[in-house]
């Protein structure tokens, strides 16, 4: 028997290997690609009797949802076949893994995963790693701890007070040397980061004058530093850690004279200037990864802007790229250039949800209050069950919020459509039935020829037209 070390990628395991030096040969040491297990898809949970499209994948139907299976079902990625089977083999002769994925929340659940798939029942401990340099490597190896102490982390969130991933950079004790003009001043702003978590707050006092001068109130504010606090490190020039959606400081840096209540000021003249504000610059690639990171300061809610700027945002360092992806795919965004655009169909989503009341969907405060939740998980206080069945209560109610909508406006459209041969009228869709439309079309090719179209696209062909009626999909036979 043998003891397996899963890695959660190839630049991990090699670490190991490098930093267990010839401790190295005791194990087996493997690694995954990241996530080498995906969800099924809806198709795996629909009964067979759903309607199937031309390509022969089941129809996705407003009725059947929503879907909350009670055991989810993986299936290797295509890409990750060959390296699954191998983990498999190795894992067949193992009586102890050690689960070495990143030291955060999906590290935790990728590995686990592995071994939920394999079924794997054998001993299984965890390697900590928070930096993959050969002392903390070795020292990690040296604190192993049982797997089922982290496993509660696959439905929470960190407390950062608590437990958190590995560092960027580490102190090791070791002088740097070697380092080019560019490479020492990068190094500079790195290491004064790092150093700063563990200096003094940065205190200051806001004040504020308000001044009446022929009956009108003007207002200035300014800053008062008490004790620079981490700023020492910069020279106290460092620039404000915390600034507004738009980019201004949230107050002034200007100095204030001192001053009492009521004492007389004149007024020394003044001028109008004629200034025309600009709207925000559109979001790029980079810049939206950055408002993701820091949603906390588009939030106007205090306890949720805290609780957001105390996690990691929207979405993790690994997500935020493909989350981009994904709306860009689905063409709820769309881009001009450098720039990235809202579509109508995106804007229509976010309408439509406001409309519904599930504003909430799309609300970064939603997050805030589901992370305070996870917290909860991670420490124990809030049984993982428990969070999960509130989401799936949340999804329900959301979903028959909108079944009621959708039936409404088919119900609409079809009262609407009654003895009407005219084109663009709605009626239920004789073949998905349920709350999906077809709609008479006239061919652009041939004037006066008429077709139906169904609302679940690639559900099943076009609909020939039957005297202003819904006939048979073109293609079957009579």
């Amino acid at each position: 028997m043998s003891t397996v070390i899963i890695a959660e990628k190839p630049s991990m395991a090699r670490a190991i290997r490098e930093g267990l030096g010839s401790a190295a040969s005791r194990f087996e040491i493997t690694n995954a690609f990241g996530h080498i297990l995906e969800q099924a898809e809806p198709d795996a949970y629909l009964p067979d009797s759903v309607p199937k499209t031309a390509k022969g994948k089941k129809v996705w139907r407003i009725e059947d949802l929503p879907i909350l299976p009670q055991e989810w079902i993986k299936f290797p990625k295509r890409e990750a076949k060959d390296q699954l089977k191998k983990i498999g083999a190795l894992l067949k002769q193992a009586d102890t893994v050690i689960n070495a994925g990143d030291p955060d929340r999906e590290g935790q659940l990728l590995i686990d995963e592995i071994l939920e798939h394999f079924r794997y029942r054998g001993r299984v401990q965890r390697v900590w790693l928070k930096a993959l340099d050969r002392e903390n490597v070795q020292r990690a190896f040296a604190a192993l701890e049982l797997n089922d102490k982290y496993r509660p982390l696959k439905d929470a969130a960190w407390n950062n007070a608590k437990i958190t991933a590995h560092n960027a950079i580490v102190p090791t004790g070791e002088r740097v040397s070697g380092l080019s003009e560019v490479e020492a001043k990068i190094y500079d702003l790195i290491w004064k980061s790092y150093v700063a978590l563990f200096l003094p707050e940065y205190r200051y006092k806001a004040l504020s004058a308000l001044v009446e001068i022929n009956g009108e109130t003007w207002k200035a504010t300014g800053r008062q530093d008490l004790d620079l606090g981490w700023k020492k490190l910069y020279g106290g020039h460092a620039g404000d850690d915390e600034e507004e959606a738009d980019g201004s400081a949230d107050e002034s840096r200007a100095p204030i004279p001192v001053m009492q209540t009521g004492d007389a000021v004149a007024g020394e003249g003044g001028r109008v200037q004629s200034r025309q504000t600009k709207p925000s610059a559109h979001f790029t690639d980079g810049s939206l990864i950055d408002a993701m990171s820091n949603i906390h300061k588009f939030v106007t809610d205090p306890e949720a802007r805290a609780k957001l700027k105390e996690t990691s945002g929207l979405g993790t360092e690994a997500t935020r790229a493909s989350i981009l992806e994904t709306l860009l795919a689905r063409q709820y965004l769309q881009k001009k250039g450098k720039q990235l655009l809202s579509t109508p169909k995106g804007r229509v989503l976010i309408a439509y949800l406001e409309k519904q009341g599930l504003a909430e969907f799309a609300d970064p405060v939603t997050t805030a209050r589901w992370e305070d939740l996870l917290s909860g998980v991670a420490e124990g206080r809030i049984p993982a069950g428990r969070f999960v069945g509130a989401v799936a209560d949340s999804v329900k109610e959301a979903v028959a919020t909108m079944k009621t909508g959708s039936a409404a406006l088919a119900a609409q459209s079809q009262s609407n459509g009654k003895g009407n041969s005219k084109s663009g009228k709605a009626v239920t869709c004789p073949i998905c039935k349920g709350s999906a439309t077809v709609r008479r079309l006239e061919s652009k090719k041939k004037k006066g020829v008429f077709f139906w179209s169904c609302s679940n696209r690639d559900a099943h062909p076009l609909l020939a037209d039957d005297h202003g009626k819904p006939g048979k999909p073109f293609g079957a036979r009579a």
